[in-house]
């Protein structure tokens, strides 16, 4: 993947840690894949279709065992009483933006919320972001800043976070974002990541939340 001289494949690997800090374990959760649920999680994910013309990509294996914030011991929500019993990936580019989702289902709604609570919830979900973002980026990109951001309410929660990154390349600096959403509907863990150039942050939110809203339309 590229954007001109701009590794857009070291921003990637910062997006992949996105969307799995909703997921961060200290103790990791247990994956029992049940054949229904993968594939329906298979069914929901993101297709070329959704997004138009100048994209490409699709779906890819699904990691559902990362270790988030290694680094970052402040953070360290219980996940071993969770079991994930389905997941799919897909991954897109375009013209200098990259995205992604991924749809994970848990055994229990419950499982879900509480989750919700120890990962979304916790205090120190930021300092992790920016210990992962930055632990990913190494000297090729500086971290400016990590916040959370408004996002429409969908599903039974949503959140919004975005980092600005600043690269220097041919002598001239250039910025990007990297947002990452979270939505849980059910027995569901919807997450989206999309890295774009600095410019087009007015309009990054409008395809998170068209993503958001398919991925919840498939999901019924």
């Amino acid at each position: 993947m590229r954007h001109g001289r701009v590794p857009l494949a070291v921003l990637a690997t910062c997006a992949c840690a996105l969307a799995a800090a909703v997921a961060a374990r200290a103790d990791v959760w247990q994956v029992r894949i049940v054949p229904a649920d993968q594939t329906r999680a298979k069914g929901i994910v993101l297709r070329l279709a959704d997004l138009g013309p100048g994209w490409t990509g699709g779906p890819q294996q699904a990691t559902l065992s990362d270790e988030i914030c290694p680094g970052y011991p402040a953070y360290h929500p219980k996940q071993s009483d969770l079991v994930v019993t389905g997941g799919a990936y897909s991954v897109f580019n375009s013209s200098g933006a990259y995205v992604d989702d991924q749809v994970v289902f848990l055994r229990t709604a419950r499982m879900v919320a509480l989750d919700w609570k120890r990962s979304i919830g916790s205090p120190s979900l930021i300092g992790c972001l920016r210990s992962s973002i930055g632990d990913f980026a190494g000297t090729s990109a500086k971290v400016l800043s990590v916040t959370r951001t408004s996002f429409p309410p969908l599903g039974r929660h949503s959140a919004a976070f975005r980092a600005v990154l600043q690269q220097h390349a041919a002598g001239a600096a250039k910025r990007f974002i990297l947002d990452f959403v979270a939505v849980v509907q059910g027995r569901a863990e919807l997450s989206i990541s999309q890295i774009t150039p600095y410019g087009r942050r007015a309009t990054a939110q409008a395809l998170e939340v068209k993503v958001a809203k398919t991925l919840l339309r498939r999901l019924g």
